[in-house]
């Protein structure tokens, strides 16, 4: 009798809870995204929707905001040594099935991730050893004494899940579509038509509505209340919506697939390269593109600015007027990264190039399967990059040995001094060091940058409150903080 009362009376409290959160509409921030399938394993690769999505529910050590380091859940970090350092938790710090944070956590939190992502941010070359004290306490040992430690943690994403939950997924992959965590949201809900985050402390519910590919109706417009520019036409604004922007430099590349065997000579991939002109491209994006000039988009620590990385392969491999033959070629998209509006231009540029009668183009519409390229008939491919560190690091390791990179071609030089790289402390002197290694990549001629597009464009509603939401990439911002 009285379970069968407890039972009926949690069935009821949680009716309520739902009609709390979702019967009122304009109480839940409703943001379309693209995918249909939402990655909220960190051990594989996620687009920016499922970062975005993943700022929302994780907590992770230390974060940046606004880009200076805040503690979050570290109460303290003291150097005992210039590599040895200690972490406290704060208390009190629960997961999302309200059991406690605790160092172990955090320990096998790295652990996973340094095991299941193909590649790892640069903080994996800082670290040499992270171990549990206790259940409050993280000894961090560092391969090199390294001041800025805190600040390199703080821009990387180091989410802490529960040590539990993370031996069970080990097992049972579905279960990172309601994953155990620490954020100020958790995940209520998960299927092909939307995702769904109840605020665990405060802040507006959050729908994420999956859709298609193509634009919003305008007449959909007010059913949302932030839009990434993505989902809107061109040159359209939306009313009722104020327009933001945010530096969040993204880059686009044109890569050759180097296990093709017309593409193993490096000769046949510099003339091809050399004949590409991207104007149309760049024109292609309006205002908000410009052409890119270097392996590193604007801003970020490498980058050049009066460099003309396309020019510096020319210097060997002349452009000439005459196209290049070929019995067929394959462009390949990455749909996310290259929207279909923008496909156009990017086969007319190659086309410019070449004479064929057989050519075709693919669309990867999955981010995790771009690296499929290497095994794929294509020939090249187009796919954008974004960083929200504005480091080098993030453009180099694209042609590292590891899981991201997407034409196959491994060279042993550029792994090597972007390992020691992370070695230096100084800014002016790792960009010099990223420069050359970027001179590595341009002589290899796999890949080439086409357009920067410097800044990240959304919309929010005009009613709503969103404190520094112009200060940081969207992905990364809290919509907790929203009112």
């Amino acid at each position: 009798m009285y379970k069968f009362i407890s039972v009926t009376l949690f069935i009821t409290v949680m009716i309520l809870h739902m009609n709390v959160l979702f019967a009122e509409k304009q109480k839940a921030l409703l943001i379309p995204i693209y995918d249909y399938r939402v990655n909220l394993d960190p051990g594989k690769q996620q687009d920016t929707y499922s970062t975005g999505i993943s700022r929302q529910i994780n907590c992770q050590l230390i974060r940046a905001s606004n880009s200076y380091p805040m503690l979050e859940a570290a109460n303290s970090v003291k150097y005992l040594t210039p590599w040895k350092i200690a972490i406290t938790l704060k208390k009190g710090l629960t997961f999302s099935n309200n059991q406690p944070v605790t160092a172990y956590d955090v320990v096998a939190s790295y652990d996973y991730l340094e095991k299941h992502q193909n590649y790892l941010s640069n903080i994996a070359y800082w670290i040499e050893k992270m171990y549990a004290t206790s259940n409050n306490e993280i000894i961090v040992e560092l391969h090199n004494p390294a001041s800025e430690f805190i600040q390199i943690t703080a821009l990387n994403d180091l989410p802490i899940y529960q040590k539990d939950f993370l031996a069970k997924a080990e097992k049972q992959p579905q279960l990172w579509k309601f994953p155990v965590t620490c954020g100020g949201y958790k995940v209520i809900k998960n299927d092909a038509h939307e995702l769904a985050l109840a605020p665990r402390f405060n802040g507006y519910p959050i729908i994420y509505k999956k859709m298609g590919d193509m634009p919003i109706k305008e007449s959909e417009y007010q059913n949302f209340d932030i839009i990434d520019d993505y989902f809107i036409a061109a040159n359209e604004s939306p009313q009722g919506f104020r327009k933001v922007q945010v530096f969040a430099p993204y880059q686009i590349f044109l890569g050759l697939n180097s296990q093709k065997p017309r593409w193993h000579s490096k000769e046949q991939r510099c003339k091809f390269l050399a004949q590409m002109q991207a104007d149309t491209v760049v024109e292609s994006y309006g205002e908000e593109g410009q052409r890119a000039n270097d392996l590193f988009p604007v801003g970020v620590i490498g980058y050049r600015n009066n460099y003309q990385f396309i020019e510096k392969i020319r210097e060997n491999y002349p452009q000439t007027n005459k196209k290049i033959k070929l019995n067929d070629f394959c462009l390949a998209f990455l749909k996310l990264s290259v929207p279909v509006e923008h496909h156009s231009s990017y086969i007319k540029m190659v086309r410019n190039a070449i004479d064929t009668k057989n050519f075709h183009t693919e669309q990867i519409t999955k981010v995790k399967d771009y690296t499929k390229l290497i095994k794929s008939s294509c020939d090249a491919m187009a796919i954008g990059f974004q960083t929200n560190t504005l480091e080098g690091y993030d453009f180099l390791v694209l042609f590292a040995k590891n899981g991201k990179n997407f034409t196959g071609l491994y060279n042993e030089e550029v792994s090597n001094a972007l390992l020691n790289s992370q070695n230096l402390n100084d800014n002016k002197e790792k960009a010099r060091q990223y420069q050359r290694i970027a001179d590595i990549v341009r002589d290899e001629c796999i890949a080439i940058p086409i357009v920067t597009i410097p800044m990240e464009t959304f919309f929010i509603k005009d009613s709503l409150k969103a404190p520094d939401i112009s200060k940081s990439a969207f992905e990364s911002y809290y919509l907790g903080a929203i009112t």
